[in-house]
Parts: structure tokens; sequence; C-alpha cells
């Protein structure tokens, strides 16, 4: 839960025991602190995020000196993923932590802001339904969009498409591995993605079924109506069954 968008140019001091007096509905004793709310949320070169363990009476400051976006958030202790679930606490990050599987429907779906899935290399697989999706990432409001989500380290297998992403931005797939998929990555209607590292295969599906019920076949990653997005340092396993290796769709550019 975010307590809002915050003044880049101010100090702001920040009290375990106000937020629990305004906020008493959460455990505000795990926070992270985001400093940019459009980018990952990792160790990289740049502090884009702190998490924050408080004790009693403790006092965190930071100083909110760059960018122009932040947000304050409660994390889990233990942010398991062990069956197919929604996962719908803003400014988490999951971690899996079994095999999943399910039929005729969508596995782990994603439908709020900031949050990291890690699939962790557990596979999560399906029954080949076309409609469904290993990991869905959108709203259930089709207008509604998504910001700042990031899945990686995923393994998808026998769905329709492997990582769907309906009207994303800022959102990333990363080292993830999809395979006997009709589409490895989908993204409809999604801007400013990165999509990186992955490794798409096609072994089993069958082609000519494909065509004719997309009317396009299929693709390795399909873009659709999607801007300015990144697609870099993927390998494509093509065996044959893909009809399309990397798809741009309805007007897409500047990917």
């Amino acid at each position: 839960i975010s307590t809002g968008n915050f003044n880049s140019t101010i100090n702001i001091t920040f009290t375990n025991g106000s937020l629990a007096g305004t906020y008493n509905s959460f455990n505000w004793k795990n926070i992270r602190i985001v400093y940019d709310l459009n980018r990952t949320c990792d160790t990289g070169t740049e502090p884009h995020c702190v998490n924050y363990t408080l004790v009693n009476e403790s006092l965190v400051k930071f100083n909110a000196t760059s960018w122009g976006k932040y947000g304050i958030f409660s994390i889990n202790e233990s942010p398991e993923v062990k069956e197919c679930i929604v996962l719908n606490k803003t400014g988490q990050q999951y971690r899996q932590v079994s095999e999943l599987s399910v039929d005729n429907k969508h596995c782990v779906r994603i439908g709020e802001d900031h949050i990291s899935f890690d699939g962790a290399g557990y596979s999560v697989t399906g029954n080949f339904l076309n409609s469904t999706s290993g990991i869905f990432v959108g709203q259930t409001g089709y207008g509604l969009s998504l910001t700042n989500i990031t899945v990686k380290n995923a393994t998808v297998n026998k769905f329709g498409r492997g990582v769907n992403f309906r009207k994303n931005n800022h959102s990333r797939i990363l080292t993830s591995i999809m395979y006997n998929i009709h589409f490895g990555i989908y993204l409809n209607n999604s801007e400013n993605g990165t999509m990186k590292g992955n490794e798409i295969y096609n072994h089993t599906v069958n082609q000519t079924y494909s065509v004719a019920q997309f009317g396009y076949g299929t693709a390795a990653i399909m873009v659709w109506k999607s801007s300015n997005n990144t697609i870099e340092g993927n390998n494509i396993h093509d065996d044959l069954n893909f009809s399309n290796g990397i798809m741009l769709f309805e007007n897409s550019s500047h990917n």
C-alpha cells in the first residue's frame, strides 16, 4: 500500500508508530522505500529501493533528493508462492517455492502495481488451452493499466501464452523459459517494457492448428498494439513449429 507521491525536494521523516495509527490493518514492521516507482527494485548501481525492518519507536530517515515519484510499502516476511494464485499486494516481491500446475485457467495472476515475481526456476504447467496464460499480468477491467511489474526466472509450459502482459507500462520479463507454447511472450497494449535474456521453445504445438485458430499463426514473442519496448538477448528455438519469431502487429512502433 503506497502512502502516496512525495515532493522530490524535501526530507521525509517516517515513523513506525504514526503509520501504524493510520494504516493499522497492515504490518509495518518490514517496509520498503521505493525511490522510483517506474523502475525495477533491485541491488543495481542505483538505489532504486531500500528495505528496512523497524523496531519499536524507531525512526527511518531518507533524503528524497532525486527522481520524482516515491512510495512506502509494507512487505510480508515470507511471500512464498506455493499454488496458482492472484498476487495483489502492491510493492511486494514474491518468490515461487514449488512446482505449479493448473487446467483451463491462468496460473499466476498479477493484478496490482510495483510487484515482482521470481519463479526461481520452478515450473508452471497448464494443459495447452489457447485462452490461458502461465503468468497473466493485468487488471480485471480492460481499461485499467499496471506499472512496474517484474517477472523473472519463470519456467512456463503448455499454455496458450507463457507470460501475458495486458496494459502494462515500465515492466519487465527477464531470464525466463517458455516452452510447448503458442506464444512465449505476449505484449498487449503495453509500453516502455523490457524483455531480456529469455529462452523460448516450441516443441509440440501444431502450427496448422494455431494458424487456423489465431488467424496469424503463433509467435515466440507477440507485440500487439504495444510500443517503445526493448526486446534484446532472447533466444528463440523454433523447431519448425512457430509461425513467427518476433511479430509486431497492429500499430506497434519504436520497439
